[in-house]
């Protein structure tokens, strides 16, 4: 029932990664993602859960690449990588901040740390705490794309405001699910979390965020 939930999410990217892959008629059979029709796939079939997804953001012009690994049946380390090309803020943006180089490119890399409330990683609820080296900032002072609150700076005489630049480290926790839709090919992820970060003066900040991603698990 759970999967069930989750499906509607991925289904829009089923058909084309099955066309892709060249999966037939007996493949969906023992992989469908409806409840994993057929006999249940065994140990073996479900592969050493060693994944990799994607996490697009084209939104914030930013691309990420997650890699998990599970250590045992409960945990697992990742390795995140994002990248940002151009600023945030365009031509019809209601807020405009002041050019300043950190805001328009920038690479973002988090040591990441799954803990599975079940032995089933890497699928299942899970609790994440990441470690992060940041060089992405945002338009609206916020380090981490979907951020669903702003650190924006107040506007001056000029309306136009100035954002603070970070300190690069940073520190976040998040609570997720992770969902195997077909072993040995298809993994989604969905989490929220908070990131902890420290403005040029010293200020502490939170962005609130949520993080999807789909990709390939061995």
């Amino acid at each position: 029932m759970k999967k069930a939930f989750y499906l509607p999410f991925f289904a829009i990217l089923l058909f084309p990664y099955n066309a892709f892959c060249g999966l037939g008629p007996d493949s969906l059979k023992s992989y469908s993602p409806f409840g994993r029709l057929g006999n249940k796939p065994t140990s073996k079939d479900e592969g050493n859960g060693f994944n990799i997804k994607t996490s697009p953001a084209f939104f914030w012009k930013t691309i990420g690449v997650e890699i998990e690994v599970p250590l045992g049946k409960k945990f697992s380390i990742g390795l995140n990588l994002y990248g940002k090309v151009g600023r945030t803020d365009g031509k019809t943006a209601n807020f405009k901040v002041k050019k300043q180089n950190f805001l328009t490119d920038g690479m973002r890399a988090e040591l990441a740390f799954k803990y599975y409330f079940k032995p089933t990683a890497p699928e299942g609820l899970y609790l994440q705490a990441n470690f992060a080296y940041n060089q992405i900032v945002y338009a609206d002072g916020t380090t981490k794309p979907y951020s669903l609150n702003s650190h924006t700076p107040p506007a001056d005489t000029s309306a136009t405001g100035t954002s603070l630049k970070p300190y690069p480290y940073s520190a976040g926790l998040g609570i997720g699910y992770q969902i195997i839709i077909i072993p040995k090919h298809l993994i989604g992820n969905f989490m929220i979390g908070a990131q902890g970060n420290m403005d040029a003066k010293n200020n502490p900040f939170i962005s609130f965020f949520v993080a999807p991603s789909i990709g390939y698990v061995f």
